[in-house]
């Protein structure tokens, strides 16, 4: 069995967005899901720039200067430049931007077995909207069941059996309901989701899986018998971060850095360039583009 993140990475190349040929690349549609013309005011669109790769991903606003989001999508070399875009499901306008200046990744995370994937950004600019409702402890993974029909939102791809190498997105918010099943306890903090031509895909990392307008997920990884075989929406579940698991972690990390005035934190943003270079990318987004893993 192996195991693929859902991100991918984007190079401005002319008009078009190429990835590099490597795994460790960043992200963004759902597969079999509808199109969403009213965004929740929590869903986040982020815009992560490494050294001048430039990288897509979601995340989902918890309080007013939280996003929570999968620690793979910024997990670089270097320090990320991150934008989010806050509560907007046509991102090829350059609305609510939000510049990221503290990027915390859970002391758990390992990337090759993707144990701890979540992380938390910290945006300079407060959001006084409805901020989605997260489980309030690991107790709360016990209320899940298998066959319960999750909701998930991504920007990512909307075709079922693609693959990594060509893969299309466009930038218009996509939900869809996907069933909960028990898959692999190798896993010990994700729980699993998927359908036959329903799933999240190549783009969706970070995006939200949901019960009840609780936040129970955090789009992790693709599963398949080969890496060469993984495509989106064969029937084989997808593994989301279990939130309720970091519970703790969540609310003594905001209460630590709310409560200190210095930078302790593993990366950081700036404040002018990246919305030049958001507004680059937002124009490219709206020429279409298609990328490669």
């Amino acid at each position: 069995m192996n195991i693929r993140q859902r991100f991918f990475s984007i190079c401005l190349a002319g008009l078009s967005f190429i990835a590099p040929a490597h795994a460790e690349t960043i992200t963004p549609k759902i597969v079999g899901g509808t199109t969403v013309t009213t965004a929740p005011s929590w869903m986040a669109a982020l815009w992560v720039d490494t050294d001048g790769e430039i990288g897509f991903c979601s995340g989902t606003l918890i309080d007013t200067q939280w996003i929570m989001t999968a620690a793979h999508c910024v997990e670089t070399i270097g320090t990320p430049v991150i934008t989010a875009q806050i509560g907007q499901a046509d991102i090829t306008e350059p609305l609510n931007l939000a510049v990221v200046d503290k990027i915390i990744i859970s002391p758990n995370y390992n990337s090759s077995t993707m144990y701890g994937d979540i992380a938390l950004l910290h945006i300079t600019t407060p959001q006084y909207v409805t901020t989605v409702t997260l489980p309030y402890s690991y107790a709360s993974s016990s209320e899940l069941y298998e066959g319960m029909q999750m909701r998930v939102y991504g920007w990512g791809e909307t075709s079922a059996g693609v693959t990594a190498e060509y893969a299309e997105a466009t930038p218009y918010l996509q939900t869809a309901t996907l069933t909960l099943q028990e898959y692999n306890s190798s896993f010990p903090d994700h729980i699993f989701a998927g359908d036959y031509g329903k799933d999240t895909c190549f783009g969706d990392s970070g995006s939200p899986l949901l019960f009840d307008g609780i936040q129970y997920g955090i789009t992790s990884f693709g599963v398949a018998d080969s890496y060469d075989d993984y495509t989106c929406g064969t029937g084989i579940p997808g593994g989301y971060t279990d939130v309720s698991h970091y519970s703790n972690w969540i609310d003594d990390t905001i209460a630590w850095v709310d409560g200190t005035d210095d930078n302790h934190h593993s990366g950081g943003g700036g404040s002018g360039a990246e919305l030049a270079l958001m507004g680059l990318a937002l124009l490219l987004l709206r020429l279409g583009f298609r990328f490669r893993l």
